[in-house]
């Protein structure tokens, strides 16, 4: 069982300009209380999620949840420009790191990925966008186990980038799993 909310954005004739479903927490009920539209044409979404506690009490406990989406939909900014994407998780906020950070443009960077296992069986891949939104580079993820931990390395695109941040997202084939900030000296 599954919970998530699902977002939809339509544009001025009505048509549906995007869909997202932003998964918080997958093992607990959520409850959305209250939807505005952002000065940044964004939606913030407030709401609850009930959390049972363990017998004899039989009491729940209620934590507050927030969500914030640009004006695409996005978590965190670039999201849209990866395909196929149709959900965002919210709970897997350091799930990515990569290093060197900051970078010389032309060289490597280790990718370490940290995830349920569940997420680690499937087609994983890594989107770099620029800060203008364009799509640099993608990569499907083949991972190796290093010290305990999934690493990739990523080799950055030949013709040498634009100094400057970048933004590395990952991704399955329908899910945006998380994004770190890159920057390239």
């Amino acid at each position: 069982k599954s919970h998530a909310w699902r977002f939809i954005k339509f544009d001025q004739d009505l048509d549906t300009a995007w869909t997202r479903i932003v998964v918080i927490d997958s093992n607990h009920t959520q409850i959305v209380q209250d939807v505005e539209i952002a000065d940044d044409g964004g939606i913030v979404a407030t709401g609850i999620m009930i959390m049972p506690t363990v017998p004899p009490s039989n009491s729940s406990i209620l934590t507050g949840v927030v969500v914030k989406l640009d004006s695409m939909g996005c978590l965190v900014p670039g999201c849209h420009i990866i395909t196929g994407m149709e959900a965002q998780a919210t709970n897997l906020r350091d799930a990515l790191r990569v290093y060197p950070n900051p970078v010389a443009g032309g060289g490597n960077v280790t990718v370490e990925i940290t995830l349920p296992e569940g997420l680690r069986q499937q087609p994983l891949r890594l989107s770099l966008i620029s800060a203008d939104g364009r799509l640099v580079q993608e990569e499907m993820v083949s991972m190796e186990r290093k010290d305990g931990a999934d690493t990739f390395s990523l080799p950055l695109p030949r013709s040498p980038l634009t100094p400057g941040i970048y933004m590395l997202h990952l991704s399955t084939p329908d899910t945006w799993l998380a994004a770190t900030k890159l920057v390239v000296q």
